[in-house]
């Protein structure tokens, strides 16, 4: 009796010293990181097509009928434009006012700088993985790096736009 005892935990403890590690691991596939996207020409097009939808072009979509687009801030805080709804909007008064604060209009002038700065991290990571990424042509690669730079700089300047002195960041 005493060996079957001894023989169960044996079996047992052999069993829990193989337990199922691997089972356990899961791999990500909802989501992809720098090293499992530019694997292809079509993945290294794809990176740049999201730039045309990053950062300032998507400034041009009006967040709702009573504020305008982004891209019109400009125009409101220069008097060059006005809004027949900014007593409803409380950051495009206070841009015609010239009293911008930085609490009151802290969401408006956050998601300016983090969309910017995504689209240049975006570009940045697109510039370093595009001249190693296979199946590119070296015209299709250069063509590619440039609308990259030219992202990233479209960027920077509405930040400087905005903002005066901004950090300058050229790495993924």
């Amino acid at each position: 009796m005493n060996n079957k005892i001894c023989y169960l935990i044996l079996v047992f403890s052999s069993l829990l010293a193989a337990s199922c590690d691997q089972f356990l691991e899961e791999e990500n596939r909802s989501s992809l990181d720098n090293d499992n996207f530019f694997l292809s020409a079509d993945d290294a097009f794809s990176a740049v097509n999201n730039l045309y939808r990053s950062g300032v072009p998507s400034f041009y979509d009006a967040g709702s009928a009573y504020m305008g687009p982004v891209i019109m801030y400009g125009g409101y805080l220069s008097g060059l434009f006005d809004n027949q709804y900014k007593g409803q909007e409380k950051f495009i008064q206070d841009a015609q006012n010239l009293t911008i604060h930085p609490v009151t209009s802290s969401s408006q002038l956050l998601s300016i700088w983090q969309n910017c700065y995504r689209a240049i991290s975006r570009a940045n990571t697109a510039l370093a993985y595009i001249p190693e990424t296979p199946g590119l042509t070296e015209a299709e690669s250069a063509q590619l790096t440039a609308e990259s730079r030219f992202f990233r700089s479209l960027n920077y300047f509405h930040l400087v736009k905005m903002f005066g002195r901004v950090p300058l960041v050229t790495e993924p």
